[in-house]
C-alpha cells in the first residue's frame, strides 16, 4: 500500500472515531437547532449520550417551549430517557429496543383561543415537514418495524390550564409494558 493510501486511511479512521465519540453533542446541537424551527417555540436539551458500539444512549433535560400565544413556561419537559438497542437488529427490517426508560416526563396542556398548545406544536411540526394531512397519506408497509422489549415510564405529570389561569397538576401512575410490537401483541 502506498504511503498516501495509508495516510488517507488513518485520517478517515481518526475522523470516524471523532464523529462516533461526539454523537451525543451532535444530537444535542441538532435538537436545539431544528427543534425551534419545527415547533415555533424554544427547545433545549441538557445532554445526550449515544454509543453505537453498545447500543446504549440517553437524553437528559429536554424542554419544548410553547409557540407564541401561550402563557405557560413550556409544553413538555423530560427528566431523562434512556435506551438499550440490540445493535445486531439495526441492519434488519425490525429494530429491537431491549429497554426504554422514560423518567419524569411533564406535559403542560394549555387551552386558549384557537385551540391548545399541543395541537399548535403538532401543526407547526406538520407544516415544517410539509405533511398537512397524515390521515389521508398512503400507508407504507416498507418501513422498519420496532419491538420494545421493556418500557417503563415513571414520574409522569400532566398539567392542564386555561390561557391566563393557573394550571391543575395531575400525577400519572407509572407504566410498565413489555414486548410492544411482538407478533400477536399489537
Amino acid at each position: 500500500m502506498s504511503k498516501v493510501i495509508k495516510t488517507t486511511l488513518v485520517i478517515l479512521l481518526v475522523v470516524a472515531v471523532v464523529v462516533i465519540m461526539n454523537l451525543g453533542n451532535g444530537l444535542k446541537s441538532l435538537v436545539e437547532t431544528l427543534g425551534p424551527d419545527m415547533t415555533q417555540g424554544q427547545v433545549s436539551l441538557e445532554g445526550a449520550q449515544i454509543s453505537l458500539m453498545s447500543g446504549e444512549g440517553s437524553l437528559k433535560g429536554l424542554v419544548i417551549g410553547n409557540p407564541k400565544g401561550f402563557d405557560t413556561e413550556y409544553a413538555f419537559s423530560l427528566g431523562e430517557i434512556s435506551f438499550n438497542l440490540a445493535t445486531q437488529s439495526l441492519g434488519g427490517d425490525t429494530i429491537v429496543v431491549d429497554s426504554l426508560r422514560v423518567m419524569a416526563p411533564k406535559i403542560i396542556m394549555e387551552s386558549g383561543r384557537g385551540g391548545n398548545n399541543l395541537d399548535k406544536i403538532q401543526r407547526n411540526i406538520e407544516s415544517y415537514l410539509g405533511s398537512s394531512d397524515s390521515a389521508n397519506a398512503p400507508q407504507s408497509s416498507a418501513g422498519k418495524k420496532i419491538i420494545i422489549r421493556d418500557l417503563i415510564i415513571s414520574g409522569a405529570v400532566l398539567e392542564y390550564g386555561l390561557l391566563g389561569s393557573s394550571t391543575i397538576e395531575l400525577p400519572l401512575p407509572d407504566i410498565h409494558l413489555t414486548n410492544i410490537g411482538e407478533q400477536g401483541q399489537g
